[in-house]
C-alpha cells in the first residue's frame, strides 16, 4: 500500500471519527415513552437572541442550509408513525424536543426553530412578531376554543402556544415564501395516539339502591398527560370517539357491565347516571386547571373533579360503552350549562323529546339527586350537539 493510500485512509478515519464525536443523542420523555433524537454538531447553541426582524430570515436560512431541520423533521416523522401521532401530537413532541435542544436559548429562538420545522413539514404556519416577542400561528382542521387567532384569507390561524392568558397586541407578520402548497395541522378526531407507558389505579366506592360497590379503575396516565397538553378543542365527536382507554374499559366499564347485567335498561341507565353524579365532585375548570378546558373522560377519572361538560362527556361515553345507547348534548347558552339526552326505548317517558325522528330522555349528570327525565333547564331553548 502506498503512502498516499495510507494518508487517504487515515484522513477518512479522522472524518468518520469527528462525525461520531460531534453526533449527540437527545433523549425526550414523551409522556413516559423514551424518544431519542440524533443531533450533529453544536449549531443549536450558537444563537441566543432571535427576536429582531433582521435576524429572522438569516437564522432560518442558516438552519435550513445546514440540513439539520431536514434531519430533525425526518426523525419527528418516524416517532410520529411509531406512536400514531396526528399533527397536534407532532407539535407536542416538537415542543418537548425544543425544550431539550434549545434549553439555554431564549423563548423567541425556540419559537423560530419550531416555525422552521413545521414549515419544512409543509404545514400552514407563519410568525407574528413585535420588538420583544415572536408568536407562532398555524391553521388547523378543527376549531380551538379560548385561544388567540389571526384571520388571513378567510382562514383562522391559532396561536400554537395555546396560551389562554396571552393578551393580543399589534404584530408584524413573517411568512416564508415558497412555491409548494401548505396544509393545515390535521387533528385525528377518531382515535387517540398509541401512548400507554404510564398507568395508575384506584377504587371508586359507589352506593346504588342500598348496595355499595367498589369499582376498580385503571387509568392510562400517558394519555391523561397528553390530553392535558392539548388545547381546548370545540366540544363534539372527538371526545366520544376517543372514549376511555383499554385500561379503563377492562376495569371500570367491565365492572359496571357486571353490576348492571341483571338490570333492565332503565335501572342500568340510572346506575350510570348516579355514578357520575356522586363520584366526581363538581368544580369549575378555573379551579382545577386555572382556565376553561373540556376534559376527556380519562382525565375526569383522574381529576375526581368535574364541571358540567366534563360530567356530560364522561356520562355519554359510559352510556355508549356499557349500554350501546346513542346520546346528544344539550347546550343552554344563557345558563352556560350542558347536560345529556339518551335515546330512549320507551314510547312515553318523563323528560322525553324528539330529535331527528328519534326519542330522547334528558339526563342531568352534574348534580346529585336528578333522576332520569329531571332537568333544571328548558329543553326548548337548548342547542343540540349531535356528537
Amino acid at each position: 500500500m502506498t503512502n498516499k493510500n495510507y494518508i487517504f485512509i487515515f484522513s477518512l478515519l479522522i472524518l468518520i471519527g469527528n462525525h461520531f464525536v460531534s453526533a449527540k443523542q437527545v433523549k425526550v420523555d414523551f409522556y413516559g415513552h423514551p424518544v431519542v433524537f440524533t443531533i450533529h454538531g453544536e449549531w443549536y447553541t450558537q444563537s441566543t437572541v432571535c427576536q429582531q426582524k433582521e435576524q429572522l430570515e438569516s437564522q432560518l436560512n442558516a438552519w435550513l442550509g445546514s440540513n439539520q431541520i431536514d434531519s430533525i423533521s425526518t426523525q419527528l416523522t418516524y416517532w410520529s408513525n411509531v406512536y400514531e401521532l396526528d399533527d397536534l401530537g407532532y407539535l407536542l413532541l416538537l415542543n418537548k424536543l425544543t425544550d431539550q435542544l434549545l434549553k439555554y436559548n431564549a423563548d423567541n429562538c425556540k419559537t423560530l426553530f419550531k416555525y422552521a420545522v413545521l414549515d419544512q413539514k409543509g404545514l400552514d404556519v407563519f410568525l407574528g412578531y413585535t420588538q420583544t416577542r415572536i408568536t407562532l400561528y398555524g391553521r388547523t382542521n378543527i376549531m380551538i376554543d379560548n385561544c388567540l387567532y389571526i384571520e388571513r384569507g378567510n382562514k383562522k390561524y391559532f396561536d400554537l402556544s395555546f396560551n389562554q392568558q396571552k393578551e393580543p397586541e399589534a404584530e408584524a407578520l413573517f411568512v416564508m415564501h415558497h412555491s409548494r402548497n401548505v396544509v393545515p395541522l390535521v387533528v385525528n378526531t377518531i382515535t387517540p395516539p398509541k401512548l400507554n407507558a404510564l398507568v395508575s389505579k384506584r377504587t371508586i366506592p359507589y352506593e346504588f339502591d342500598g348496595m355499595v360497590y367498589f369499582l376498580p379503575v385503571s387509568v392510562n396516565q400517558s394519555l391523561v398527560a397528553y390530553y392535558h397538553d392539548l388545547p381546548t378543542i370545540n366540544i363534539g365527536t372527538m371526545y366520544l370517539n376517543y372514549g376511555l382507554s383499554a385500561n379503563a374499559q377492562q376495569t371500570l366499564v367491565s365492572e359496571i357491565k357486571k353490576a348492571t347485567q341483571a338490570y333492565q335498561t332503565t335501572a342500568a341507565l340510572s346506575f350510570i347516571l348516579g355514578f357520575v353524579q356522586q363520584s366526581f365532585e363538581y368544580k369549575k375548570d378555573e379551579e382545577t386547571y386555572g382556565q376553561e378546558k373540556f376534559s376527556f373522560p380519562e382525565e375526569t377519572l383522574v381529576n375526581r373533579y368535574a364541571d358540567c361538560e366534563d360530567k356530560a362527556i364522561l356520562f355519554a361515553v359510559l352510556v355508549q360503552q356499557v349500554l350501546g345507547l346513542k346520546t346528544v348534548a344539550l347546550y343552554y347558552k344563557d345558563a352556560e350549562h350542558i347536560n345529556v339526552a339518551v335515546e330512549t326505548w320507551k314510547q312515553k317517558q318523563e323528560g322525553q323529546f324528539t330529535f331527528n325522528n328519534h326519542k330522547y330522555i334528558v339526563c342531568e349528570p352534574s348534580a346529585k339527586g336528578y333522576a332520569l327525565g329531571d332537568n333544571g333547564q328548558n329543553v326548548s331553548v337548548a342547542q343540540l350537539i349531535d356528537w
